[in-house]
């Protein structure tokens, strides 16, 4: 979340309360990034695995990587990977709001609801079945 600001036009919220009004400090903290795009990182897994989370223990750690398929990742060869990664979200998701920006159809199928978005538009919304079998605009 960048830092509190003014907005040009729009209001984010969360749970229907705008984010300006939360603490910026302890919204961060429940907020985390997956990137599509692969980050190499200096240091360990471990040290990886406890970044923004330094009191993290051995256990949360342990559980984390296992979370992620990290603890095991050299069993996930090329094609294999895609379905471990996808499978790991999907698992750590479970009972939580997560916006998912993607380019690929198969990383939103479970999603609940799908926003087509075209210049910063949202031009389409529906579930993952609905919008592929509409013959027109951007989810094609």
């Amino acid at each position: 979340m960048p830092p509190q600001g003014n907005l040009i036009i729009g209001v984010v919220k969360i749970d229907g309360r705008d984010v300006k009004t939360y603490n910026l400090r302890a919204l961060r903290r429940h907020i985390g990034l997956v990137s599509q795009e692969p980050t190499l990182f200096s240091g360990t897994i471990r040290e990886n695995i406890m970044y923004g989370a330094e009191t993290a223990t051995e256990a949360e750690v342990e559980a984390a990587a296992r979370s992620a398929n990290a603890h095991d990742f050299h069993r996930a060869l090329d094609s294999q990977s895609e379905k471990a990664v996808q499978e790991a979200l999907d698992r750590v998701m479970v009972g939580r709001t997560s916006v998912v920006v993607a380019h690929g159809l198969s990383t939103i199928r479970n999603c609940d609801v799908i926003a087509v978005l075209e210049k910063g538009d949202v031009v389409e919304q529906g579930t993952y079945f609905g919008l592929v079998n509409l013959q027109q605009g951007g989810s094609q």
